[in-house]
């Protein structure tokens, strides 16, 4: 087909519906991508229609700040036998209960190491164990040391309660310790014992990171080794530690980081690796390599900002309502999230970007995700609205970001100059009285163009730089807006971006439309 060129030609239009619906792509951010990935998706989550939508924010719920104001490190949710639930939290070597005025009930426990609590729900109780730490434990009421019935507790960095009791790693990060049946001060006699995992690494020395309970099985993971533990007499319980054998081993892929560890709702458990996010499920039936995981498309961007942070504050929440995993890295104010409804044609997650404060999450029994911010010490509040908080609990703003990757209008274009002329397209935008900026550079270099769209309540009045009508659509004030703005500058790739700041409302984009002239063959 010959290609039309020339001042007289028309406009060649390429269409992004539902700009970024794949995610972000930063392993191939420098080559022609197609129309469908993002480059940038900051601040970002995907809504029901699959549309790139500004995320929500942090609200505070605490009206009578913990005292001394103590960031908080982990939240998690107790919940007892008869349905009663608690957010708990850790932070400045207490633990606290509560969101609305939180009341300190660390009561006479001894805590030297800080508040890298895991918490453990079990048989009406729960425990908090860390690194070198004896365990706590509540009743409902204040912590205290643990004290055993017989034996010796173990003192090491990660456990679970699970069939029928629990388990915790010992100091050495090679023992694993169960106490006796529903009893968890019982570590000797009974039915307590313990696993000695020197003899059961398949490739020599490792150390276990976390624990965790899949389809009836123990699964034990290593830093560079998953170890499955089964029971060939098929306990009621699932596991009777008498009859407990390795059923499984998966070598040259582990856990690095203990909270990263999630069970989500499909049956798998998502964990950090060396090489990013794993899916367990897939690692099993496709025993696949474990550089081809979930977070592929933005793998080494992302380890880069894992590698910079301690793995002992990486924190996670899984968030089955909103569809997400977030991998939550406060050192680096980065918070990766995967949106784990939709897998890929590649088997990966679609994933955005948050810059914020986050330190610690937890979704509870209701669906409500609690988060704590790293400059906000004291404050327990909930992913909602649409402000950040900043160190005195005022609201502030972010930035919604989206680019597109390298375009090249497609395969009869792909070879020509491209003469920008315009840019259109449709948002959904819940605020008239703001500025949508919208940004196009050529052929792979950094400088960009800019040109800003108003939206005020004036919507028709113009055509040129802010909004031409708008529709109302799906309630809570929010409109359906489409924009026409002029464009400038040539070149044979093009990338396309938009930068809107989200201030109490929210934003999607539906659509964006580029029209070209086509010039000479690019050299």
């Amino acid at each position: 087909m010959p290609t039309p060129k020339g001042t007289g030609a028309p406009l060649a239009p390429i269409s992004l519906v539902t700009p970024g619906s794949f995610g972000l792509n930063k392993q191939q951010q420098n080559t022609v991508l197609p129309p469908p990935w993002a480059t940038d998706a900051t601040n970002a989550v995907f809504d029901n229609f699959g549309r790139l939508t500004a995320r929500n924010g942090f609200v505070s719920g605490t009206t009578s700040p913990m005292s001394g104001t103590p960031v908080i490190d982990v939240l998690y949710e107790y919940i007892k036998a008869d349905g009663t639930r608690s957010i708990l939290s850790a932070g400045g070597n207490k633990i606290w209960s509560g969101v609305g005025a939180p009341s300190d009930i660390t009561g006479t426990s001894t805590i030297t190491q800080g508040d890298n609590w895991q918490f453990i729900n079990f048989h009406d109780n729960v425990l908090a164990v860390q690194q070198g730490e004896q365990p706590l434990l509540s009743t409902g009421g204040d912590f205290a040391d643990m004290v055993e019935t017989t034996g010796t507790a173990p003192t090491g960095n990660c456990g679970l309660g699970s069939f029928g009791r629990v388990w915790i790693v010992d100091s050495d990060k090679q023992t694993i310790k169960y106490s006796d049946l529903l009893d968890e001060t019982t570590w000797s006699g009974g039915s307590s014992g313990a696993i000695d995992m020197t003899s059961v690494w398949p490739n020599g020395i490792d150390e276990i990171v976390a624990l965790a309970a899949y389809n009836g099985l123990l699964v034990v993971f290593g830093r560079n080794t998953i170890v499955f533990f089964g029971d060939g007499a098929g306990s009621a319980l699932g596991i009777d530690p008498a009859n407990i054998f390795v059923q499984d081993t998966l070598s040259g892929v582990g856990c690095i980081a203990r909270d990263s560890v999630q069970q989500i709702d499909n049956g798998d458990i998502l964990f950090l690796s060396v090489n990013g996010i794993q899916s367990l499920q897939r690692l099993i039936q496709e025993r696949s390599n474990p550089i081809n995981n979930v977070s592929k498309n933005i793998r080494d961007y992302m380890m880069d900002y894992v590698n910079a942070t301690p793995t002992s504050e990486i924190r996670t929440v899984y968030a089955p309502r909103q569809g997400f995993y977030l991998l939550i890295l406060p050192t680096m104010s980065r918070t990766f999230c995967f949106d784990t409804r939709v897998k890929l044609q590649d088997g990966s997650y679609r994933v955005t970007e948050w810059t914020n404060k986050i330190k610690a999450g937890v979704r509870s029994n209701d669906n409500t995700i609690y988060l704590s911010l790293s400059n906000l010490g004291g404050h327990i509040g909930t992913y909602s609205s649409y402000n950040d908080r900043d160190s005195s609990n005022d609201p502030i703003t972010y930035d919604f970001r989206y680019s597109s990757g390298w375009l090249d209008l497609g395969e009869d274009f792909a070879s020509y100059i491209k003469m920008l002329k315009e840019i259109n397209g449709i948002v959904f935008y819940a605020s008239l009285g703001n500025v949508i900026q919208i940004t196009w550079s050529f052929d792979f270099q950094s400088i960009y163009r800019a040109v800003s769209v108003p939206f005020t309540a004036a919507i028709g009045s113009g055509e040129w730089g802010e909004g031409e009508w708008g529709l109302m659509e799906w309630g809570g004030g929010g409109s359906l807006n489409k924009f026409r703005v002029p464009a400038s500058g040539a070149g044979q790739y093009i990338r396309i971006g938009v930068n809107v700041p989200i201030d109490q409302n929210t934003f999607s984009l539906q659509q964006l439309n580029l029209f070209s002239k086509i010039g000479r063959l690019a050299n």
